[in-house]
C-alpha cells in the first residue's frame, strides 16, 4: 500500500508544473499510469490451493518488479529529456 501511495506522489510530481513538453509529459503519463495498474494488479488476492499459491506469489513479484522498473524509466527518462 506504501508503494501505491508513492506512485501516486510521483505522478503528480513528474506532470506538476515541469518545463517538459505536452508530448514528453503524456509520455511520462502514460508510462506511470501503466506503472500504476500493475501495481493495482499485483495487490489483488487470488485464492487458490495450497499447491498454485507459490505460483501466484511469483506472478505477484513479477508484476512489483515491473511497475517499479517502468518508474525508474519514467524517472530516467524524465531527468534525461532536454528542456525547452
Amino acid at each position: 500500500n506504501y508503494l501505491a501511495f508513492a506512485f501516486l506522489v510521483a505522478i503528480v510530481l513528474i506532470n506538476w508544473n515541469n518545463p517538459v513538453s505536452n508530448q514528453d509529459k503524456l509520455e511520462f503519463f502514460k508510462i506511470l499510469v501503466t506503472a500504476f495498474i500493475l501495481l493495482m494488479l499485483s495487490l489483488v488476492d487470488i485464492w487458490v490451493c495450497e499447491k498454485y499459491m507459490p505460483i501466484v506469489r511469483h506472478v505477484k513479484t513479477c508484476l512489483h518488479t515491473a511497475s517499479l522498473s517502468l518508474l525508474a524509466l519514467a524517472l530516467y527518462l524524465y531527468y534525461t529529456f532536454e528542456r525547452d
